[in-house]
């Protein structure tokens, strides 16, 4: 007997099988297209325009979420994300650097003076001296809550190491003379100041008392500021920033970076086949800008890691802070013009995303913001800021 219920299914045609593969497939590369796309879009960072400032500036950081920059002129100018203008002050004749506090809420202000200004801007005490201008490196942390302010003279270019406590009360000073030649400065969380001179002769002073002394060995002369020094806990790093050649010589010189430890008797180099195009140091890391990439090392000289450069475009500068870091290349093209590539990353590597375009000035700054995956960018006068979509 037949079942009543049983239903006839028709078969498919072959046009029909193949429209209906066909429209799978179109589906199908139309999904993988628009993840590759929102991919694509999730890698290039927007950049939006906050306004402009009236002249340019020579420092900037990044303070309660806004971008904090000084002038040649003396005034100060905190902006936020949204392009508002919250403070905006004469402090000084002129503004060197912006430092933020490492102890406390506030931020330093090297004018001619420096200026201590808390969390809402307030100024809270300034320390200046007749005939000295703050120089570098300008402010250093103690592990003790006091700072270590550094000036230079005028008059005989000596360096006055002066330390003030959390209320900006002169504890001590210390003056180290001109050496009458090329010099870098460095204080290390423990008081103590490394002192490097161009001719490659390195100090550890207690004070103005020297109380160590070495000598690289891979000296060069210049008649620029070349010799650089970082005081870390437990070593002092010392070398050039400039490859000069011996044209008398086939052989390529090499760049030595010399990590002595905190006594300067024990020293490890690397050698590096370029010049220094910038240095970042957080006391736990060292990372060396150079044009071939960014080499990672720890403080006594072991080479963590590197990251190369991205086809013609060269390392220029490392960031970071608590939340993010950036690499920043540079390129110029045949007809001069400027290129900037800056890469935003998470501090454990994962790409937030990356911006590149042509730059009306030669040295744009880069700040990241202290509260958010961004970037704010100083282009001349010209401020914007950097985000995902």
């Amino acid at each position: 007997m037949k079942n009543k219920n049983t239903m006839k299914v028709k078969k498919l045609s072959k046009k029909q099988i193949v429209l209906i593969l066909f429209v799978v497939l179109v589906l199908g590369l139309a999904g993988f297209v628009l993840n590759k796309l929102t991919a694509l879009k999730e890698v290039i960072l927007k950049e939006d325009a906050l306004g402009s400032l009236s002249i340019n500036p020579t420092s900037a950081t990044t303070f309660r979420g806004c971008l904090f920059s000084g002038n040649e002129e003396g005034y100060v100018v905190s902006i936020t994300p949204a392009g508002k203008r919250d403070f905006s002050k004469k402090i000084d004749n002129k503004v060197f650097n912006i430092v933020n506090d490492a102890n406390g809420p506030g931020i330093f202000v090297a004018g001619i003076k420096y200026h201590y200004l808390d969390s809402n801007f307030n100024e809270v005490y300034s320390v200046g001296f007749d005939n000295y201008i703050p120089r570098e490196p300008y402010v250093s942390f103690l592990t003790d809550g006091t700072y270590k302010l550094v000036f230079q003279s005028l008059k005989d270019l000596s360096y006055l190491i002066v330390k003030i406590d959390k209320n900006g009360k002169v504890l001590s000073k210390d003056v180290i003379p001109d050496m009458g030649q090329n010099s870098c400065l460095s204080i290390a969380k423990n008081g103590l100041a490394s002192f490097a001179l161009e001719s490659g002769d390195v100090y550890i002073l207690d004070g103005s008392y020297i109380i160590r002394k070495a000598s690289i060995s891979n000296k060069q002369e210049s008649t620029v500021s070349n010799i650089f020094c970082i005081y870390t806990d437990n070593s002092v790093i010392v070398g050039y920033k400039t490859l000069i050649q011996d044209e008398n010589k086939k052989n390529a010189r090499k760049l030595s970076v010399y990590f002595y430890d905190s006594t300067l008797s024990r020293c490890e180099h690397f050698d590096f086949d370029s010049g220094i195009n910038s240095i970042y140091n957080d006391n736990r890391k060292i990372v060396f800008v150079t044009n071939s990439g960014f080499y990672f090392f720890d403080s006594s000289g072991k080479l963590l890691n590197s990251v190369p450069k991205i086809d013609d475009f060269v390392p220029y500068r490392f960031i970071e802070n608590s939340k993010t870091r950036a690499f920043v290349y540079r390129n110029e093209n045949a007809q001069g013009r400027l290129f900037y590539q800056i890469i935003l990353e998470e501090k454990n590597g994962r790409e937030i995303g990356r911006f590149v375009r042509a730059f009306s000035v030669d040295n744009p700054i880069f700040v990241l913001s202290d509260t958010e995956e961004k970037v704010y960018l100083l282009e001349g006068v010209n401020v914007k800021i950097l985000s995902k979509y």
